[in-house]
């Protein structure tokens, strides 16, 4: 397992938004550094009271945010509103073309939420918007997107009520249980990515903290243990990676 160090992270602080990019993202640019397979965006942010950003346009983009503390308030040009609380997770699809907004909802106490960018297997699909609390269990993942199939709805959303992502990648949340291993099994033909939101500890007995990234690209199996660990997880096609 390769640990890239928190370190390692590019730093975005404009006073209101104080943000940590896994990858190459806005000012920052490294050719090297341009994503993991589909995974293009993994940006840990965190922004002032009544603070934000404002309408801005996306397209054929498959976009996720995890609330971790306080609350994101959202609106889009294609009729979706809404607060996103903490513990709550939004799924937008961006498609043919979205233009939308994301506020911090308090004017008291800053919001913190990562946000997650994944290419599409398909351009110019119709948007669509999903948000749900998923019921998060110690000690287990806890799948929050899978790979879009035939079967899934036109509004976005799995039978079972996850959101489908347009790629071949199942997106879960992971929390390790006091004094006891998460484990994690890489498939062959698989490869995991994962971003430790939370916590400190060990992968595979590699120390790890706060804002490490993660990367198994052998099959097998991973063990991940330590303090209040919270860790967020890709599996990926490893030849996409």
């Amino acid at each position: 397992m390769q640990v890239i160090p928190a370190a390692k992270r590019f730093h975005t602080d404009l006073g209101w938004l104080d943000s940590h990019h896994v990858f190459a993202f806005g000012q920052h640019y490294d050719p090297t550094r341009v994503g993991f397979g589909p995974v293009r965006v993994i940006n840990d942010d965190i922004v002032a009271p009544g603070r934000g950003f404002g309408a801005h346009p996306h397209r054929d983009m498959e976009i996720v945010s995890v609330v971790l503390d306080g609350a994101l308030a959202h609106e889009s040009s294609d009729g979706s509103t809404g607060v996103v609380s903490a513990g709550e997770v939004q799924f937008m699809r961006a498609g043919t073309g979205v233009a939308h907004a994301e506020m911090n909802a308090s004017h008291d106490a800053p919001v913190h939420f990562l946000q997650l960018w994944l290419e599409p297997r398909t351009r110019g699909l119709a948007p669509a918007y999903h948000q749900f609390r998923p019921d998060m269990c110690a000690g287990a993942w806890t799948t929050l997107g899978v790979s879009a199939d035939p079967a899934i709805q036109p509004s976005g959303q799995t039978p079972e009520g996850l959101f489908a992502i347009d790629q071949d990648v199942r997106l879960s949340l992971g929390h390790a249980a006091a004094g006891k291993a998460l484990a994690r099994h890489v498939a062959p033909g698989r490869a995991a990515l994962l971003y430790v939101i939370a916590g400190q500890g060990q992968g595979n007995e590699t120390p790890i903290a706060q804002g490490d990234t993660l990367v198994a690209s052998e099959a097998g199996r991973y063990l991940l243990q330590g303090d209040g660990l919270q860790v967020l997880d890709f599996d990926l096609a490893a030849d996409a990676a």
